[in-house]
């Protein structure tokens, strides 16, 4: 056990202060739910889950689903010649994305839940000829592609194959439903965002040229990097305020974002004060906590206001990070293991 964590630990029983606030409030406990035995040359990357089932993707292309009332029947989901490049759940069903290694060119299939047999799928989007490097941005959590082809660039909607947007005037940038473009004048930038589903439209100017790189929109604001700091528009007060300084790492999860500098990380969102961690990999997934894993030090779960409620020391070096959005389950994997904590 390392220095930081023994001190941590140390200091925690004790009752003494740490440079972390942390307070064990709503505790997660490891559960005692049975879990799949994978082949032991599985290397999970990463996790997701929904209500009952999860779905793990390897460093090999395979993908496998279970039930958690069904540990022992896992389900391999592909066939002997098919590399699967991402999983995700999309409705009742799993969208499945394969790679076809000879042409590059991807095909998209949906499995129903349940699902016993990897045969039943059915192929959608069979009609555009997408290739591995057409696909700019996928949005796992509203299920939209932004791609581009001969430098058309496209924002579909997954399963339907609908086109939400489409321009040849450059790639915008594209988030939560929203896409935002960038014009530059001869002394100013105006930044256009508008929404997919209700078409609002939001504009505001920037009294330079200088560039912009946007990075998160939620409903009310929108975050940007400008002059070397993170800024952000307030649509409904329609006014600019600098957050703090350009991150190294920016991390997007369904409910909240984190930036990472070279001394902590902060969640994106007002009042929230910087915490003193590094992590590998975070889940922002519920808007209530954030989960952040820290190699050698631990899986920190927190408030969004930055305060840490607990603390948890894995046994091995954790792969993946997933939060069952309909029953609040942490799932951490490891290389070819899975834990829950409710």
């Amino acid at each position: 056990m390392s220095g930081e964590i023994q001190s941590l630990l140390f200091n925690r029983e004790t009752g003494q202060g740490t440079n972390f606030d942390v307070h064990l409030r709503n505790t997660w406990l490891l559960s005692n739910s049975p879990v799949p035995e994978f082949p032991i040359t599985t290397d999970i990357i990463s996790v997701d889950c929904k209500e009952n089932y999860v779905i793990c993707l390897t460093n090999r292309g395979e993908g496998y689903l279970f039930n958690c009332f069904l540990p022992n029947e896992i389900l391999a989901l592909r066939r002997n010649d098919e590399h699967i490049i991402k999983l995700s759940f999309l409705g009742n069903s799993i969208l499945v994305m394969l790679l076809d290694r000879l042409t590059m060119h991807l095909k998209f299939y949906l499995m129903p839940l349940p699902s016993t047999n990897p045969e039943e799928r059915i192929q959608i989007l069979d009609q555009l000829s997408i290739v591995l490097k057409d696909i700019i941005e996928y949005d796992i959590y509203n299920q939209n592609l932004l791609i581009s082809i001969q430098s058309i660039y496209k924002i579909i909607s997954l399963p339907s194959g609908n086109i939400l947007f489409q321009s040849s005037n450059g790639c915008p940038y594209y988030n939560r439903n929203h896409i935002i473009t960038i014009n530059t004048f001869q002394n100013s930038s105006l930044i256009t965002s508008i929404h997919l589903q209700n078409n609002q439209k939001h504009e505001f100017i920037i009294s330079d040229t200088g560039r912009i790189m946007i990075l998160d929109h939620f409903e009310e604001n929108l975050f940007f990097i400008h002059d070397q700091k993170i800024k952000v528009y307030n649509l409904a007060l329609g006014q600019v305020d600098e957050v703090s300084e350009t991150p190294e790492k920016y991390f997007v999860g369904k409910e909240n974002s984190v930036a990472q500098f070279h001394d902590g990380i902060m969640i994106m969102v007002a009042n929230t004060k910087k915490v003193n961690l590094k992590p590998l990999l975070v889940c922002a997934d519920l808007s209530d906590v954030v989960v952040v894993y820290v190699e050698n030090s631990g899986i920190f779960i927190l408030d969004v206001d930055g305060s840490i409620r607990q603390v948890i020391f894995p046994a091995a070096k954790i792969r993946a990070l997933s939060i069952n959005r309909e029953t609040g389950t942490l799932v951490v994997c490891t290389r070819r293991s899975l834990c829950f904590y409710n």
